[in-house]
Formats: structure tokens, C-alpha cells, sequence
């Protein structure tokens, strides 16, 4: 078994031929094809706890009624699952509790504009395991629309819409078909990307989705969720 993660940034065959323009789908949005909600965040933090404050900030937006203390607690033990991200006890320094704060506020008005204004945000949504893949958990979503967040000062990538697309395919899985959206949020950097599921194909592959959903089955041995 593996996880969604794994599979989005692995199976290389089947992601190029499933979506052969993503590369350039994805360059063109770096070059420009984003929208922006904040300037990009100051960020005097140094590059080993960048992570770790990046996870206090969506567990404060998770949970807003948590104290910095008790984000810091349960981001270490959400982190402690993902390989090679280090985590340590020092509590955070008044730069980084700032930081995670700033990120946190960023976080819930970004993905707010995304998903429409009153729209409840469901955060850790779960996905249900296909065939070789384990049960997943996503960032957010709301009924129609998935989203995943990102903290970094990095531009956009193709696994970052290949991880989406997975979610999705999970979600197809169980016989759910309402995610109509897939977007792309980066606090840190202020800026998001969304687009219409049937857009994305469009426009980053020669197919229709349903065929490419049968490859995705067929790529991970099944046809249905798996417990």
C-alpha cells in the first residue's frame, strides 16, 4: 500500500500519458496565471522550522480556538508521520508564533475567496483508499471543490495538481462525483490558481475524464474503494 502522496508524485508513466501537457499547463500559471490575495509574507524563520510553522498555522485555521502551545503540540505529532520533515521541542520564538499567526489569517480568507463567500470549509477532509492506495487526507474541500495548501516560496508544481487529482480519483472511487473544482492555495506567498475540474482536462489532457479514471483504476488495481 502506498500513500495518495506517494502515487502523485511517483507512476510517471501513467501521469504522462493521462495528462501530457501538465508540464506546460503549470508554467504558464507560474508565469503569471495565478491570482493573489496578500503580498508575498516576510519570513524570517530559518529553513528547518519552516515546516513545522507552516503546520502550526493550518492547525490554528483548523481549529482557530487553539493557543499557539496547543497548535505546536499537534502539528509536531501531524508531522511526525511524514518522512524526512524534522521536528524538535523548542517551542516557537515570538518571529515564528507571529509567522504561523500571519499564515493561519492568510490561509482562511484565501481559501474563503476560492470556495465562495459563506461556504462552509471542511479541513482534513477523508478519502477513501483505491486498490494499492492508502485512505488519504486532504487539505480542504467543500462540497464541489477541493484545495490544497501550501506555505513555501516555491512557484507552483505538477505534483501539486497531481495530488489533487488523486483526491479526486479517490473521491470517484466511492462513487462520489460532486468535486466540480480543483485549486491551489500558497500563504506565504499570497497567491492561489483554481480551475474547473473539466478545464483542467481540457486543457492538460487529449482525453476525457472518464477514460482517464479507468486508467487510474486499472494503475491501482482496482475499481472501487478498499478499506
Amino acid at each position: 500500500m502506498i500513500s495518495s502522496a506517494q502515487f502523485a508524485s511517483s507512476h510517471h508513466s501513467f501521469w504522462s500519458d493521462c495528462f501530457p501537457a501538465l508540464e506546460n499547463y503549470v508554467r504558464v500559471i507560474n508565469a503569471g496565471g495565478y491570482e493573489r490575495s496578500f503580498n508575498e509574507l516576510s519570513w524570517p524563520i530559518a529553513p528547518l522550522r519552516s515546516a513545522l510553522v507552516s503546520e502550526v498555522a493550518f492547525c490554528m485555521r483548523r481549529h482557530p480556538s487553539l493557543t499557539i502551545s496547543d497548535a505546536f503540540s499537534e502539528a509536531k505529532i501531524r508531522l511526525a508521520n511524514l518522512p524526512g520533515v524534522p521536528v524538535d521541542d523548542q517551542q516557537l520564538s515570538s518571529d515564528e508564533a507571529k509567522a504561523a499567526t500571519d499564515l493561519a489569517h492568510r490561509i482562511g480568507i484565501m481559501a474563503q475567496r476560492i470556495a465562495g463567500n459563506n461556504i462552509p470549509l471542511q479541513y482534513d477532509p477523508l478519502f477513501s483508499g483505491c486498490g494499492l492506495l492508502n485512505h488519504s487526507r486532504g487539505d480542504i474541500r467543500t462540497t464541489d471543490v477541493i484545495i490544497e495548501v501550501k506555505s513555501v516560496d516555491r512557484t507552483f508544481r505538477s505534483t501539486d495538481f497531481r495530488q489533487l487529482i488523486t483526491y479526486i480519483f479517490q473521491d470517484r472511487s466511492t462513487g462520489s462525483s460532486t468535486i466540480k473544482k480543483l485549486a491551489i492555495l500558497n500563504a506565504r506567498r499570497g497567491i492561489f490558481f483554481g480551475a474547473q475540474l473539466s478545464d483542467f482536462v481540457s486543457d492538460t489532457s487529449g482525453s476525457n475524464f472518464t477514460d482517464i479514471q479507468n486508467k487510474f483504476f486499472a494503475a491501482v488495481g482496482s475499481g472501487g474503494a478498499s478499506r
